[in-house]
């Protein structure tokens, strides 16, 4: 079944292990998913692994976080990694249309899962195409830690800052994760804090829910010249109010943003402003369009005097 705003019923929860953390270098070893209903109860489950690309070296970080042992890399027993790509992409395409679901998805799995398709020969865009959305339970999360604090347990890191690192958040908030780093294992805590942020943080969920969509985000962009943006940054969770000044010349799917809090004349006297000035009107737009339509995604905006923005992908 699909909404009438071109959502799809369900979710894919997915992760992954890889052999380090660039997302341009190293593989994916281990793809975890489960299939939810809207109500996030658990239908079906996928779990593969694959064999070390001979290319690749694996950094010794990432195999004492996941555990994996240097014989499982050349196990012959296991899926070659074009086989392994190749199910992901059978099983994804099998269970869409859904909402496709991740803890830092956007930032991470989704790159190197594109990027793993891409070298397999094999259409990129699953995630965000054929019906589906996508959605990152990370941003949901600070987003709880802004809006309704007190429904959840903020494990503190060793700097003396909120931890939104999945292996700490879910176990301060009661999912067992002794197997964390386990694709699957990450898999079920993610629905843990999904199905929390739903049952204590309902306007946190349900926004998501209604937005996760590019063109309800980009309504949404539209219709109110202010709204209130929340990140986390340098560990720390700022919230402002922000209005859309203008798309990104070189990526139409990303917007600018201002800080409220800042003064607009400070900022446009700064070198970065006056080139995205120049090359928005290089590319055909008025001037002042940037100060008023915005036809894409929401951005988010940080303290201080300099523009910045984020991609919604």
């Amino acid at each position: 079944m699909i909404h009438q705003d071109g959502a799809a019923d369900g979710c894919i929860v997915y992760d992954t292990e890889t052999t380090g953390a660039d997302r341009c270098f190293d593989q994916i070893l281990q793809f975890a998913a489960v299939r939810t209903d809207d109500d996030l109860n658990i239908v079906d489950s996928f779990e593969i692994r694959s064999r070390l690309l001979p290319h690749i070296v694996p950094s010794p970080r990432a195999m004492v976080v996941t555990g994996v042992r240097v014989d499982q890399l050349f196990d012959l027993q296991l899926p070659s990694h074009y086989e392994m790509c190749t199910r992901i992409h059978e099983v994804l395409a099998a269970w869409s249309p859904a909402t496709v679901v991740g803890y830092n998805s956007i930032s991470f799995d989704e790159e190197l899962l594109r990027r793993a398709f891409y070298s397999s020969l094999l259409p990129i865009y699953t995630t965000n195409t054929g019906g589906n959305s996508r959605l990152d339970i990370l941003p949901l999360a600070i987003a709880a830690h802004t809006f309704a604090p007190d429904g959840f347990a903020w494990p503190v890191n060793e700097k003396g800052r909120t931890s939104f690192k999945l292996d700490r958040l879910a176990p301060a908030n009661g999912f067992e994760h002794s197997h964390a780093h386990d694709a699957l294992a990450d898999v079920h805590a993610t629905i843990h804090i999904a199905r929390l942020i739903r049952e204590r943080a309902p306007a946190v969920w349900n926004s998501a829910m209604e937005y996760r969509v590019k063109a309800s985000a980009t309504r949404f962009v539209e219709m109110n010249p202010v709204f209130v943006a929340t990140r986390l940054r340098f560990g720390l969770c700022s919230s402002s109010l922000v209005t859309a000044i203008g798309i990104n010349p070189d990526n139409s799917g990303e917007v600018f943003t201002l800080d409220l809090r800042q003064d607009p004349t400070v900022i446009a006297k700064g070198k970065p402003w006056r080139k995205m000035l120049v090359r928005a009107g290089q590319n055909g737009r008025p001037l002042t369009t940037l100060w008023r339509g915005c036809r894409r995604a929401a951005a988010l905006t940080g303290s201080g005097q300099e523009l910045e923005y984020e991609k919604m992908r």
